[in-house]
């Protein structure tokens, strides 16, 4: 049996992660709309799952921060509307900074 502390969790994790899903259609069909270009299902499709992928990594590092479920939603919500290029991006920053991970001492510094 389910704990129902784990199973309201779990909703709201689905709900975070419909969120980002429908915050990356919307922000596809508006960016594609400002432009002019032609919308495809092709590119609705890979563009909602890729946001949805998105927020549920969201999700995961608002968890690890101790965020609460709003500001998650919110956060989600936002990188669904970006897309998953800048969201993916702004969390690798974010976890390598987490994690004491500096750019610059990877380099190779030989200029």
């Amino acid at each position: 049996m389910i704990d129902p502390e784990d199973k309201g969790r779990l909703l709201q994790a689905v709900a975070i992660v419909a969120l980002a899903t429908l915050g990356g259609l919307l922000g596809y069909l508006s960016r594609a709309s400002d432009a002019g270009e032609r919308v495809t299902i092709k590119q609705m499709a890979l563009k909602a799952s890729s946001a949805g992928f998105s927020g549920c990594l969201v999700f995961f590092a608002c968890q690890w921060g101790g965020l609460d479920w709003l500001a998650t939603g919110i956060l989600a919500g936002l990188a669904g509307w970006m897309g998953a290029e800048a969201t993916i991006q702004v969390l690798t920053n974010q976890v390598r900074k987490r994690l004491g991970l500096d750019r610059e001492e990877n380099r190779d510094d030989r200029s």
